[in-house]
């Protein structure tokens, strides 16, 4: 059985071994031996089935296995509210020097960004050019607020086939006010909390990451244009 989660509501499937594939990645194939993400895995559902699902599953997580591993109702998207640049923790950095460097040199327009829950502060830096809104690098720091310390990072970058995500409720974009791209909470059981969705990807495999340095990421929508 599998199950198909878009935001609150799951679509449960029998499957069976008929009508399924598997074939190893065309990013990956030359290096196999291969690891989990080398993979992909495809069964046969007839369409009917997958109606109020868009073309590309761009919202929806699959799970194959005998019991359901998602919470429900559980997820929250980040409301962001805009800082200072001067309060964007740079000292509490795990990254090297040559890591913080954002990509593109003429991304010199800052713009910063906090949320906060009961446990973390969520902190992203975006960098772009001074006459165009894209976003060319962007710098996100989560802080455990009980350790005042970071406990995830990461840099996005724009580049072929990856664009920086706009920033919910229309804070880019004004005119897609219900935009919802973020989003933190606990979406695994016997878990911890994950955040994702702070860039598109037109191919390869984005990532939700868990807000705890002692569990890795979560490959997911794999794609092979």
């Amino acid at each position: 059985m599998f199950t198909i989660i878009q935001q609150t509501y799951y679509i449960l499937f029998l499957l069976k071994t008929k009508g399924s594939r598997l074939s190893t990645s065309l990013y990956n194939y030359r290096n196999c031996p291969c690891g989990q993400s080398g993979y992909l895995i495809g069964f046969e559902i007839n369409e009917h089935y997958l109606n109020g699902l868009e073309r590309d599953f761009t919202e929806a997580l699959v799970f194959i296995g005998k019991e359901n591993p998602f919470t429900q109702g559980q997820m929250k998207p980040i409301v962001w509210q805009k800082i200072k640049t001067k309060k964007f923790p740079i000292g509490k950095s795990n990254l090297s020097e040559k890591e913080k460097q954002y990509k593109h040199k003429s991304a010199i327009k800052e713009q910063t960004y906090l949320y906060e829950t009961n446990t973390y502060q969520i902190f992203i830096k975006d960098y772009t050019e001074p006459n165009d809104r894209q976003i060319q690098d962007r710098h996100l720091i989560v802080i455990d607020k009980k350790k005042d310390s970071a406990v995830l990072e990461r840099m996005f970058n724009e580049r072929e086939g990856t664009v920086i995500a706009s920033l919910n409720f229309g804070i880019n974009y004004p005119e897609v006010p219900n935009s919802k791209e973020q989003w933190i909470g606990k979406l695994f059981k016997d878990k911890p909390e994950v955040i994702f969705r702070f860039a598109w990807y037109s191919f390869s495999c984005p990532h939700i990451d868990f807000v705890n340095p002692q569990d890795k990421y979560v490959g997911i929508n794999c794609r092979i244009n």
